[in-house]
């Protein structure tokens, strides 16, 4: 199990596609199973550590593990925060590696810190990414920087049925450059030598919702399966949701609960059973990173992303790229992916396919909060 596997009728899969596939097939229901460590935790009960001492309880632990260390890095605050991590606690951390269209995309966008719309995300380049890179390249030189620029590969390749067994769901235009591409020579060669290597992937802020004014955290597979492709001889760590350190999510749901008890009108945005907008997401993501990340600075970040498929972020590629053997490559297997799952799997915006829809957790019951009237 990497982080999370599927059932249908007592047969595991570990890919999200093959199981709806079969789901689709057999007509049988598909489970989603998360790290049964999740079901001995007390979340009830205060935990023994601050924000702080739980980030470095997790860093120190994968220092310990392995011999070599590459963090994947977007300047988003969860990357930014598990960096923080290794470094304010004179950690070593080898290496952070980041992947950024940079040439393909730089006609498409001109750097804007007033927009935060989805379609300007390219801007947390100019705005987030490459100030963070700078500042870390002067005060701690010996983590070795490795930034890759993807924008040529989409002209080099062709994409077939295959990606959708790597990919997981996420299959987006880019995704085979994304994901496939998504390791450096340095981790390449730690693990073909036969040492400990890992590539660290900074997901995410805890999954909480209400239900009957009680508050209740949860884990997301569309989260749990946005990581690299699995590369054999590879290893990917989740620095939060992981089975190894359940006290990371613990802490950060704690957090959260002191904080709803004290503002009770954020309620309404984790409702269970309610359908927030794009904007309602956007307005409690910020709260819930200042709560969990309170070290993040005010650097810029666009709006996530929901759409799998067709992203906005994308843009550039559709403009670049139109016409080319790789979006027309691109655009066969998202329909032979589309036309082998039973619609009820796959979300939709009016007819516009968005992905599949995602798979739960148990509940875990956090603690009661006050009415919001």
């Amino acid at each position: 199990m990497l982080h999370g596997y599927y059932t249908v009728n007592n047969t595991i899969f570990n890919n999200k596609i093959m199981a709806l596939r079969e789901g689709t097939v057999t007509k049988k229901q598909v489970m989603w199973h998360w790290h049964p460590e999740y079901n001995a935790v007390n979340w009830t009960q205060e935990s023994l550590y601050s924000l702080k001492e739980v980030y470095k309880k997790r860093a120190k632990q994968l220092r310990e593990k392995y011999d070599w260390i590459t963090l994947a890095f977007s300047g988003g605050s969860d990357s930014y925060t598990a960096l923080r991590s290794f470094i304010d606690n004179n950690i070593h951390l080898d290496e952070i590696f980041i992947q950024w269209p940079i040439k393909g995309s730089k006609k498409y966008y001109t750097p804007n810190a007033k927009n935060i719309e989805t379609s300007n995300i390219y801007s947390e380049w100019d705005l987030t990414a490459k100030p963070i890179l700078k500042e870390i390249e002067k005060t701690h030189p010996k983590i070795k920087i490795t930034v890759y620029d993807w924008s040529d590969d989409i002209f080099k390749q062709e994409i077939n049925d295959d990606v959708l067994f790597s990919s997981q769901e996420n299959i987006n235009p880019g995704i085979w450059c994304k994901r496939e591409q998504f390791i450096s020579k340095h981790e390449e060669d730690t693990f073909e030598k036969g040492k400990k290597s890992c590539i660290v992937y900074a997901i995410d802020k805890p999954r909480v919702c209400v239900k009957d004014n009680k508050l209740y955290c949860y884990f997301l597979d569309i989260i749990a399966n946005n990581h690299p492709w699995y590369t054999p001889g590879r290893t990917i760590e989740l620095f939060y949701w992981n089975k190894d350190c359940t006290e990371v999510v613990h802490t950060q749901c704690r957090e959260i609960y002191r904080h709803l008890l004290m503002n009770p009108q954020m309620q309404d945005f984790i409702t269970w059973g309610k359908n927030p907008t794009n904007d309602q997401r956007t307005v409690w993501d910020n709260w819930v990173r200042k709560i969990v990340y309170p070290d993040y600075k005010n650097w810029f970040q666009a709006k996530k992303e929901y759409n799998a498929i067709y992203c906005e972020t994308d843009y550039w590629i559709f403009q670049a790229a139109k016409g080319s053997r790789y979006l027309q490559s691109w655009q066969s297997m998202v329909d032979n992916f589309l036309s082998s799952i039973d619609k009820k799997f796959i979300r939709f915006d009016g007819n516009k396919p968005l992905g599949v829809h995602g798979f739960v957790s148990d509940f875990f019951y956090i603690g009661d909060l006050p009415e919001n009237i």
